[in-house]
């Protein structure tokens, strides 16, 4: 009972033997049901179904008996049954459909979600069993009145689920994810009313129930299941496909594979020399051919580099104090969500190969920065590099190295990620001459 209520066991008037069952529906919600699962079944044979039953006003229980999980495939067994105040004898037959040969998964279910608030039903003696089996008559000490024989057969028709158009949208402002309203609203039932809307996406975006639902769908291809539940209880699945793509922000192709020997660099890189500036290279502020980072320090603007942040805050290109060359990256967090990322896509790498990955940073207030290097995609396969570096308030210089890892040959679907879900809120932090290279 997803409103209030529940079962209990009363030994006080039953209707046959000395308990029976006590069902007290003080709220009677939208899904409200007493069953048994795991019952056997053969394909074809005739059954007989009886019960006694009473409750505390004049009201009409359907009961059925179907598959006990998805798509819940009718038994043979959809009937309703008026019930009154005193103890009635209750029976019916029918033919095992929708299987073939044996089945040990039936589930026998009383639906209970029609009868009013504030009544009590109880249930007793009930069997299933092949209807060439002699019922027997009522004892002399039961209360029951004489057998009624329903004869109205109510089938349920299920619900049909329809979750809307596939819809493709872009990531114009480079946030990271889109919000996408979803449309459950051609959803129908034939027979009844559609009392349930439950989402679920295979790439794990939580997305409210409800027919129109909003939620915000990272850059990618997710496949969107919807499920409508009727008010008999049966359900019905459909998809949709939801593609939300990066907005385009060069029209160069992606940085080829390093050569095999990249150019000269220093053989050590210093760790945490803060407020010192590099001294530049010949060409310093373009990228270098063995750097597989495309935009490196900035230069370029935002081109090639993706923000994503849940809470508020943002990305921003500024030329004041930079690490290198003339512009750096810098990204306030004025609330931080629980996803938040500087990101670059697209990051080739080949298998067993040992990489040097270097960068520059500081931040407003001491704070460890983690830093990934993994699939673009689910899922989200771990490509060597994992690590905390501490950012202090002037520039430093980080390297670290490790060996690419997680799959075999050469890739292109790397995400180099600087994780920063765990900053302070009102931080920000600055970012430059980002590097990714072989290391001889």
């Amino acid at each position: 009972n997803n409103g209030s209520g529940g079962l209990a066991i009363t030994t006080n008037n039953p209707g046959h033997c000395a308990r029976s069952a006590e069902i007290a529906l003080n709220n009677s919600g939208s899904n409200v049901q007493l069953y048994q699962r795991n019952v056997p079944l053969n394909a074809g044979t005739r059954y007989r179904l009886r019960f006694m039953a009473r409750a505390s006003s004049n009201v009409t229980v359907p009961v059925y008996l179907h598959k006990d999980s998805a798509p819940y495939t009718d038994y043979g067994l959809s009937q309703s049954f008026d019930l009154t105040t005193g103890w009635q004898s209750f029976a019916t037959e029918f033919t095992a459909t929708g299987f073939s040969g044996a089945v040990s998964n039936g589930r026998l279910r009383f639906w209970l979600a029609g009868a009013p608030n504030n009544t009590t039903l109880l249930f007793d003696n009930i069997v299933l069993e092949e209807a060439d089996t002699v019922a027997p008559s009522p004892t002399p000490e039961s209360t029951a009145t004489p057998t009624s024989t329903a004869t109205t057969v109510v089938v349920n028709q299920p619900p049909t689920a329809d979750a809307g158009s596939d819809q493709t949208v872009t990531d114009s402002d480079n946030s990271g994810s889109e919000s996408i309203i979803l449309n459950g609203s051609a959803s129908s039932d034939a027979d009844g009313s559609i009392t349930g809307y439950s989402w679920s996406s295979d790439t794990g975006v939580a997305i409210p129930d409800g027919v129109s639902p909003t939620a915000d769908f990272p850059v990618g291809v997710h496949t969107v299941t919807l499920t409508v539940i009727d008010d008999d209880g049966a359900q019905d699945t459909a998809t949709v496909m939801i593609t939300v793509s990066a907005a385009s922000v060069s029209t160069s192709t992606p940085t080829e594979e390093p050569t095999a020997i990249p150019t000269e660099m220093p053989t050590e890189m210093p760790t945490e020399t803060p407020g010192s500036t590099p001294t530049p290279s010949a060409d310093p502020c373009n990228d270098a051919a063995t750097n597989m980072i495309r935009n490196p320090s900035f230069e370029d603007a935002k081109n090639n580099w993706l923000f994503y942040n849940n809470g508020s805050g943002g990305l921003a290109i500024t030329t004041d104090t930079p690490g290198h060359c003339t512009r750096s990256a810098e990204v306030a967090l004025n609330n931080s969500g629980s996803n938040v990322q500087l990101y670059q896509r697209n990051v080739a790498l080949d298998a067993g190969t040992r990489y040097r990955f270097r960068f520059m940073a500081r931040a407003s207030s001491n704070v460890a920065v983690p830093v990934y290097l993994h699939k673009d995609s689910g899922p989200y396969t771990d490509y060597g590099l994992n690590e905390s570096f501490n950012l202090t308030t002037g520039w430093q210089s980080f390297s670290t190295e490790f060996t690419a890892t997680g799959f075999s040959g050469s890739v292109n679907n790397g995400r180099l990620r600087f994780w920063l879900a765990g900053v302070p809120n009102n931080t920000t932090l600055f970012f430059d001459n980002i590097v990714l290279e072989e290391a001889e």
